[in-house]
């Protein structure tokens, strides 16, 4: 616990400054980083080929180089990642997460999510309204309903969320998670970003279904890991595990955030 709050502390700092900070051209580079180091830890959970990640990892960055001018392109990945993250919804509903894609097309749809999480901070960033008060505000929000449900399901969770796939999730740490990012989210609004009260309630629905959608990424990572008979997706951020098991909530919730905010461009 004590490893895990060290790295939280150190990380979320700089996080927040290079996302308030940074130019979009900047900050669209520097976010290829963690996409590209959870590239690396995709293929470990799904194909496990270094040739697929040589060949996919300097595509991932010319790609995103070439999409970071084109917000409809951006708006337009985003909402088919969107829709991936629907499915992944009522398949966890139904019960039907285990029967998901593995392997290469587990793979090939890493590539595409961690591809849409940064688009999805990208077109957030660059609008001309609060953009990287807003993208900073959604991660903060994420990390509000991870924490919450951490703290909530490990003080009083009894009742198991989706045992098969992550038994230390539970109903009352996502209730937990919930509150904890709704909470979040109007305090933001109220007291940094200042909405007018239409936007801000606006923001509050969005930020809750951004919650909701970081439930499912989580989940879904977990099945990947359970897949690849692995308790982290690497080790290289202590107490957490790896990048992916720090940003799988933000994988997911970032997408379906932007098109909501944004809208067409």
């Amino acid at each position: 616990m004590l490893l895990r709050s060290v790295t939280a502390l150190v990380l979320a700092p700089a996080v927040v400054g290079l996302t308030l900070y940074l130019p979009t051209h900047w900050y669209s580079l520097v976010l290829l980083l963690p996409v590209l180091l959870g590239m690396a830890e995709w293929n470990r959970l799904t194909v496990r080929s270094p040739r697929a990640l040589a060949v996919s990892a300097p595509a991932m960055g010319l790609v995103a180089v070439w999409l970071s001018g084109f917000p409809v392109a951006l708006w337009g990945i985003c909402l088919a990642a969107s829709g991936l993250w629907l499915y992944c919804l009522f398949a966890l509903c139904r019960n039907r997460m285990a029967g998901m894609p593995g392997s290469t097309a587990g793979f090939l749809s890493g590539w595409y999510c961690l591809l849409a999480a940064w688009a999805g901070l990208v077109l957030l960033h660059q609008q001309p309204l609060q953009g990287p008060a807003v993208a900073t505000a959604v991660l903060a929000v994420v990390w509000a309903a991870d924490t919450f449900a951490y703290l909530v399901g490990k003080g009083i969770g009894k009742r198991k969320l989706v045992p098969d796939l992550s038994p230390n999730k539970t109903v009352e740490g996502l209730a937990g998670g919930l509150l904890g990012a709704g909470m979040t989210a109007w305090g933001l609004s109220a007291y940094w970003l200042q909405f007018p009260a239409a936007t801000h309630w606006y923001w509050m629905v969005a930020g809750l279904l951004a919650a909701v959608a970081s439930v499912v990424g989580d989940l879904f990572q977990s099945r990947l890991k359970r897949v690849a008979g692995l308790k982290n997706s690497g080790n290289l951020l202590p107490g957490h595990g790896g990048v992916l098991d720090r940003i799988d909530g933000i994988i997911a919730a970032v997408p379906v955030f932007a098109v909501l905010w944004v809208g067409l461009p």
